[in-house]
């Protein structure tokens, strides 16, 4: 039952992370033992740990989405947030493939024996990479929300845009889930309004041209993955899901830009119809 229960998981991932920086600690010290200090080696058991880690905190703060504990004013704050751990997450990633599955990895890039380099591949290889390979889809996704969500605030299609010091106070209230946390170095709130700032800078067209590019990628490679038979069903399933979730979410920006110069016109609507942890921005023109 604890297990089916989302909000006490929720709470159960601040008190793993106590348990996880003593982990965190001891697998660095067991890499030192294991290899010498001139092979070129990353630190394996420490990158497996923090892998474990990033993902845990990925799950915690998309579950604030299915248990609806944000306001539609914050939902920025959360996909930045996300975006700070998928930028750790995918640097762990490829400091363990660059080093024991270069080739791999070549061949994924170039297409060039593909086919023969994933022969060789172990089942564990498999679904490590084509996990990596989903959590980078996961990520676009939420660099295009931290994007659209910011401009359904600012440009006043969700009303009632916070002052400042009310958004700082929700910032570091949203980043206290992490407070348990002193593997990882958490972003300030000046790194998120600088970032904010650097939006607003920018014409609504350039913005839709980045969040589709972005979301064409995602669409592409969650094809690719889809078509391996080494997926789990729940991974294809989750593939097809985010595919549907990325189009819908580009028709959104696309929306923002057409009406750049009465967005107030539009209302905001966000679902989690096609997946519990994955918002949907809906807009339509108000009555």
């Amino acid at each position: 039952n604890n297990l089916r229960n989302r909000s006490k998981q929720r709470r159960d991932f601040c008190r793993l992370y106590n348990s996880i920086n003593i982990f965190a600690h001891d697998a660095y010290t067991l890499d030192d033992t294991l290899y010498s200090k001139g092979e070129d080696r990353p630190h394996v058991i420490f990158l497996w740990v923090l892998d474990m880690a990033l993902r845990m905190m990925v799950k915690q703060l998309l579950l604030g989405f299915e248990l609806g504990l944000y306001s539609q004013h914050e939902y920025a704050v959360i996909f930045f947030l996300l975006g700070n751990v998928f930028t750790f997450l995918e640097r762990n990633f490829k400091a363990v493939l660059t080093k024991y599955d270069r080739e791999f990895l070549m061949a994924w890039q170039t297409k060039q024996n593909l086919e023969k380099k994933k022969r060789r591949l172990t089942d564990f290889q498999k679904k490590f990479f084509y996990e990596s390979m989903y959590y980078k889809c996961v990520e676009n996704y939420c660099n295009a929300m931290f994007k659209l969500t910011y401009l359904t605030v600012s440009k006043g299609i969700i009303p009632g845009e916070p002052s400042t010091d009310m958004l700082k106070n929700r910032y570091y209230q949203r980043l206290k889930i992490f407070d348990n946390i002193f593997f990882l170095k958490k972003p300030e709130f000046e790194e998120y309004q600088q970032i904010l700032q650097a939006i607003d800078a920018k014409p609504v067209a350039e913005h839709y041209k980045d969040v589709k590019q972005a979301i064409d990628t995602t669409v592409k490679l969650l094809a690719e993955i889809n078509s391996e038979e080494a997926l789990d069903s729940r991974l294809k399933s989750d593939c097809e899901k985010l595919k549907r979730i990325c189009v819908k979410n580009s028709l959104a920006m696309m929306m923002i830009s057409t009406n750049k110069n009465d967005c107030k016109d539009l209302k905001a609507t966000f679902k989690n119809d096609e997946h519990s942890l994955f918002p949907v921005l809906e807009l339509s023109k108000k009555a």
